[in-house]
C-alpha cells in the first residue's frame, strides 16, 4: 500500500465516474480530499449532471474511504490561488499536500499540475493511476485499455496523451 495521496476535484470526478474511489483507498493508506473539494464535488455536484458522482464520493466518505480534512492554513490558500491563479479547490489540494506532507497529489488540471512542479510536489493524473494499477497487477491490460478509451471518449485529455497510455498498455500486456 502507497502512502497519503491528496485529491483534487477533476480527479475525484473521474475516479467516481471511472466507479474506481475503491481502487484508489485500496493503493493509498490516507486518501484526503480538501474540504473544498468535497463541497464543488458533492455540495455543487449534487444539483448538476455529477450527481451520481457525487453521491459516489459522499457514500465512500461516510464509509471512511475518503477522509474530508480543512487546510489549517487559509493564507497558504489564497498565496497559492494568487500566485499561480488557481481555484479554490485547486489552491486548498496543494496546500493541503503541503501541510500534510503527502506522499503525491492527484491533480488533472494543467495550471495546478504546474504549480506541483514549481512546489515540488509529486502528482499523478487519472490516466497515470491506471497505468499505476495496471504495473502493479491490480488491472490487466485490457481493463486498462477500455478505461482508458472511457477517459478518451469523456474528452479531457488530449488525444496525444491518450496514445501514449494506450502504448504504456500495450508494453505492458
Amino acid at each position: 500500500m502507497l502512502e497519503l495521496i491528496v485529491v483534487d476535484s477533476s480527479s475525484l470526478i473521474l475516479l467516481a465516474k471511472l466507479e474506481w474511489l475503491g481502487k484508489l483507498a485500496g493503493q493509498y493508506e490516507r486518501v484526503l480530499i480538501p474540504a473544498a473539494v468535497f463541497e464543488e464535488v458533492v455540495g455543487t455536484g449534487k444539483n448538476k449532471k455529477t450527481f451520481f458522482d457525487a453521491l459516489l464520493v459522499e457514500k465512500r466518505v461516510q464509509e471512511g474511504a475518503l477522509v474530508v480534512k480543512t487546510v489549517k492554513s487559509p493564507e497558504a490558500t489564497e498565496e497559492l490561488m494568487e500566485t499561480f491563479g488557481l481555484g479554490l479547490g485547486e489552491s486548498e489540494t496543494l496546500a493541503l499536500a503541503l501541510e500534510s506532507k503527502a506522499g503525491v497529489v492527484a491533480l488533472d488540471d494543467g495550471k495546478a499540475m504546474k504549480a506541483a512542479r514549481v512546489l515540488g510536489l509529486p502528482f499523478i493524473t487519472t490516466l497515470t493511476f491506471v497505468l499505476q494499477l495496471l504495473f502493479s497487477g491490480n488491472i490487466r491490460a485490457p481493463e486498462a485499455t477500455q478505461t482508458v478509451n472511457k477517459l478518451a471518449a469523456w474528452g479531457w485529455y488530449s488525444g496525444e496523451l491518450i496514445e501514449r497510455t494506450l502504448l504504456e498498455v500495450k508494453r505492458h500486456e
